[in-house]
């Protein structure tokens, strides 16, 4: 938790990059001791009194998207997850709390609960991965299976068709012609089936575009 209060009140109603470039003019008045681990001190009262922007790395572009987003929406953020780094070099995902005082249409100071999300962000990450990969692996089999339908299923289906019309166009016993010729429609169907499992399997699209793509 911190209080950052602002010797110099900055009107709510200025450009947005000009308060910008007075956000880090904040002093930080108030901090508990996780407050100062967050920010790469060891206790609470290095940090008491010193310039908001000692608490982070204002060189880094990804402070700069916070603030600004801070900024835009009115210097409240109600569980927003921001990107920190500190002055020691750590790095952390906060899940962030900020309620502005703001008395006469200036900002007189800031009031900042957050907590450290980094680990449940990588676990999420990674379970992500996780699924990524499974959803691959599925889609490998899918797309072996299609193609053993495809390549071997439906060519011996088209064998079997071309043997029996070879043998109804022949002069053969007319009860078994006839019975042959029923079965064509039949093997036709197969062949048809065959073709939607195939493709159902293995839409063309996922060939075309990939997995990503395609969803």
């Amino acid at each position: 938790i911190w209080l950052v209060e602002f010797p110099e009140p900055i009107l709510h109603d200025l450009p947005l990059e000009e308060q910008l470039r007075r956000r880090p003019q904040g002093v930080i008045a108030e901090c508990n001791e996780a407050g100062a681990r967050l920010t790469g001190h060891h206790r609470a009262a290095e940090l008491i009194g010193t310039p908001f922007a000692t608490a982070m790395s204002m060189e880094d572009s990804r402070t700069f998207i916070g603030l600004r987003n801070l900024v835009e929406l009115g210097y409240t953020f109600h569980n927003v997850e921001v990107w920190h780094g500190s002055k020691d070099g750590s790095q952390y995902w906060l899940l962030q709390n900020i309620e502005p005082v703001i008395e006469n249409g200036k900002l007189l100071r800031l009031w900042c609960a957050a907590r450290d999300v980094s680990e449940q962000r990588e676990r999420a990450r990674q379970i992500r991965a996780l699924a990524s990969r499974q959803q691959e692996i599925v889609e490998a089999e899918r797309a072996r299976i299609s193609r053993e339908i495809h390549d071997d299923l439906g060519q011996q289906l088209c064998a079997l068709r071309m043997m029996v019309a070879s043998a109804v166009s022949k002069e053969i016993d007319s009860g078994v012609s006839i019975t042959l010729g029923q079965a064509l429609p039949l093997i036709d169907g197969a062949i048809q089936s065959s073709k939607r499992i195939s493709t159902d399997l293995r839409p063309p699209i996922l060939d075309h575009l990939g997995l990503a793509a395609a969803v």
